[in-house]
């Protein structure tokens, strides 16, 4: 997911006033996963349900996860997309980001 993209979606919740996108979650959670090890299911303990998933022809699953919060004085937007293999394995972390704005 682009910095665009997480920019944009920042700015439409901040139009709209005080709100919310997606489940908040921690991104040391995220730098504890070990691919190989972690799980999806353990993934989504941790993370909440994911903003998306896609399984590509190799059955591999891109699956991202996306919070934002905005109020009136500050904006909050984090997001993180993740590898499993076919055996819904971690393989990768392909994109991790995380923004705060006044």
């Amino acid at each position: 997911m682009s910095v665009r993209f997480m920019s944009m979606l920042a700015g439409a919740v901040m139009i709209a006033g005080c709100a919310s996108v997606g489940q908040d979650f921690n991104m040391s959670d995220v730098d504890a996963f070990k691919p190989g090890v972690t799980t999806l299911s353990d993934a989504k303990e941790k993370l909440g349900k994911p903003y998306s998933e896609s399984v590509d022809t190799f059955g591999r699953k891109t699956v991202i996860w996306v919070s934002s919060q905005a109020g009136l004085t500050k904006v909050r937007s984090k997001g993180v997309s993740i590898i499993f293999d076919r055996n819904e394995k971690m393989q990768s972390v392909v994109h991790k980001s995380s923004t705060e704005a006044n």
